[in-house]
């Protein structure tokens, strides 16, 4: 099986984590291909980065085009899947320590409120253009499929500030609605492995990547997620 993964900047620990894996583990790569060109920052990702052309998608953003040019690549034939990772990036909504001053739907308090239809249009328009670039991978016939990124750690400035509460609950309102709609769509998802994730919804500890880094896991992350790659590529190439 041939994948290539591209994305945001969480693709850099799925790099590390695969050089960790080929180093250690070599035999859980064996009979696969794995190659990783990054995009690039994930805050570019709400805005236009590409244009559908008859036989490619080029890549329009010029930061992004310093990695990559155009999918798919030609000195990279054969692919069997497309990993994305940016449909669960939640951290752009997520991460604003304004949330303070706001009430979510159900939640008692003074702030202002926030209806469940005004988030989920938030998590519309913070991915409007990945679901886009998506469905135009699918309409080439290359077989997207999302990598999700990491949960909020406890240790990102946004949580003493906004509550852990609230910024697991629009984390969890943020992933709940892309895979809805992953889903519709018909494109697998590699998930976190539930052993990673406290019964908070935050990510453990042990997946951090350093005291300077508010929300990037580390290559012992990136690691067990490219083994539930292959595990999830195994099992919808079965469906």
């Amino acid at each position: 099986m041939k994948i290539l993964v591209t994305g945001d900047s969480h693709t850099g620990p799925l790099q590390r984590g695969l050089a960790l894996l080929q180093r250690d583990a070599p035999a859980k790569l064996a009979r696969h291909e794995i190659v990783i060109r990054p995009l690039g920052g994930g805050h570019l990702l709400p805005f236009p980065f590409f244009k559908a052309r008859e036989d490619h998608l080029h890549i329009t953003q010029p930061d992004y085009q310093e990695r990559l040019k155009r999918l798919p690549l030609p000195d990279v034939p054969g692919v069997d899947w497309y990993g994305i990772s940016a449909p669960l990036h939640t951290a752009r909504v997520f991460r604003h320590e304004q949330w303070r001053d706001y009430a979510l739907e159900g939640e008692d308090g003074d702030g202002i409120p926030v209806s469940d239809a005004l988030l989920a249009r938030l998590v519309d328009d913070d991915q409007r253009q990945v679901m886009a670039f998506m469905k135009a991978l699918a309409g080439l016939g290359l077989r997207p499929f999302a990598i999700e990124g990491p949960r909020p750690f406890r240790h990102h400035p946004a949580v003493p500030v906004v509550g852990a509460a609230r910024v697991a609950r629009i984390d969890a309102f943020y992933r709940q609605r892309m895979l809805a709609w992953l889903g519709a769509e018909g494109f697998p998802v590699v998930r976190i492995p539930a052993a990673l994730v406290d019964a908070e919804g935050f990510m453990v500890e042990a997946m951090r990547k350093g005291p300077d880094d508010a929300h990037h896991g580390n290559e012992k992350f990136g690691a067990r997620m490219i083994e539930a790659m292959l595990a999830a590529l195994a099992k919808a190439g079965k469906a």
